[in-house]
């Protein structure tokens, strides 16, 4: 017997169908009803009633049932006992490209100065692809942008910190010498794209830019510093939230600099997402705990937690 399958026999009850509850638990119905099946064979009595109007539990089943949920309490109680100790086990992470190149080393930093020892396993994607990562279990804990069309009613999204989009321009610029720039200023120059913003605009800035029109993008790349290069050794220019050039060793040499677009104010929001279904464990906290006290040494007013 595996603790897995009282979970999905568990589920099963409570959805009172195998279809929807191995939808809701992301994994196939064969896998799903294999799992109840191998357990009703393993302890040799009849777990559910199953018809095409769904599912029904047994008799022996709610007993059973009754005695599983003092394992899922216990086992609960041993989780929150190892998160207490002195040693922070693995947190599994996705964090959007932006965050993950530039607040993302600063935080692991502090953490490990003051002797957090964590391992942590992070996955540096486009935030299209967090969200329903998260929601799969792929993740535990997601660092993202605020796009509400993407918010599944698994997930739950708790903001952050808000950050200015400025334009990022060179010294091969024709605006080199200007403190601002229009916005059609902005679209009559050639656009390097961090990753696919205008490509899939999920983000309301990005949404802004394109009521207008289409930036010219030349080139689309997945690295900052790639992206930093074109800037200083062309005529290019890309949109970047301030956090991500902030300290940054080309705009101290004045090689690159920021410019505000003064006629739209284009800003994002950036949070975490979890899975409603999962409780965020004391390692996952005291990671965020951390990537707030980052945000406020930036500058950044933090949301407070509520």
């Amino acid at each position: 017997m595996k603790l897995e399958q009282l979970h999905y026999l568990k589920e099963a009850i409570r959805y009172r169908s195998l279809s929807i509850a191995a939808r809701e638990n992301f994994i196939s119905q064969p896998s799903f009803s294999a799992a109840i099946t191998g357990l009703e064979k393993e302890l040799g009595v009849k777990l559910l009633n199953r018809s095409n109007r769904g599912c029904t539990p047994t008799d022996i089943c709610m007993e059973i049932m009754d005695r599983a949920d003092t394992i899922f309490a216990m086992v609960e109680e041993i989780e929150l006992l190892a998160s207490n100790s002195s040693y922070c086990e693995t947190i599994n992470i996705a964090v959007v490209l932006s965050i993950c190149e530039e607040i993302l080393p600063q935080v692991l930093l502090e953490m490990e100065a003051d002797k957090v020892f964590c391992k942590v396993a992070v996955a540096s994607l486009e935030g299209e692809a967090i969200y329903p990562r998260v929601a799969s279990g792929s993740s535990v804990l997601g660092i993202v942008a605020y796009i509400p069309k993407l918010l599944t009613a698994d997930l739950k999204y708790t903001p952050l910190f808000e950050d200015e989009y400025v334009l990022y321009i060179g010294q091969h610029s024709p605006f080199w010498e200007q403190g601002s720039v229009s916005l059609e200023q902005m679209l009559s120059q050639p656009y390097i794209a961090l990753g696919d913003d205008f490509a899939t605009p999920n983000s309301d800035w990005a949404k802004d830019i394109l009521a207008f029109s289409m930036p010219k993008v030349e080139s689309q790349v997945s690295n900052l510093n790639t992206l930093k290069k074109m800037i200083i050794n062309g005529p290019y220019v890309s949109l970047l939230p301030r956090f991500m050039v902030a300290d940054d060793i080309y705009v101290k040499h004045n090689l690159m600099k920021p410019v505000r677009i003064d006629d739209i104010y284009l800003a994002a929001q950036f949070g975490y997402i979890e899975n409603t279904r999962y409780k965020l464990t004391k390692n996952y906290t005291v990671f965020l705990d951390y990537f707030r006290k980052i945000l406020t040494r930036l500058g950044y007013t933090v949301y407070k937690t509520v």
